[in-house]
């Protein structure tokens, strides 16, 4: 199958999930964010998946974490795809600087399996 680019954008929070709308397996590719400015407070982005799409599952796991001060871009590009069950979800993450919110894109780049 051809790859897919799951594009958002916002000037507050980002807090982005991607699911399989289809009910099936789905890889992860990479992330790609960008932000208007640098960020100027200490909040980080995080990756998360999480299990059965449950935010309380204890299989959740953190995939990547960055620290968004003095970034503009970042991407994250695992070695191997993420391989993610049909009732998975991958949750992207950052407060944002509340002082003064930035503009952000993000972008997913994933499959079906």
């Amino acid at each position: 199958m051809s790859k897919q680019h799951e594009k958002r954008t916002g000037a507050g929070a980002i807090n982005v999930t991607l699911n399989s709308s289809l009910g099936i397996d789905f890889n992860v590719y990479e992330a790609r964010v960008h932000l208007s400015a640098a960020a100027t407070g200490a909040e980080s982005l995080t990756m998360n998946i999480l299990s059965s799409g449950s935010t309380s599952s204890p299989f959740n796991t953190v995939i990547a974490t960055q620290l968004m001060t003095s970034v503009t871009d970042y991407i994250f590009r695992p070695e191997v795809p993420i391989h993610l069950k049909h009732n998975d979800k991958l949750k992207c993450a950052w407060l944002n600087d509340a002082s003064s919110y930035k503009t952000w894109g993000l972008e997913i780049v994933w499959d079906y399996f």
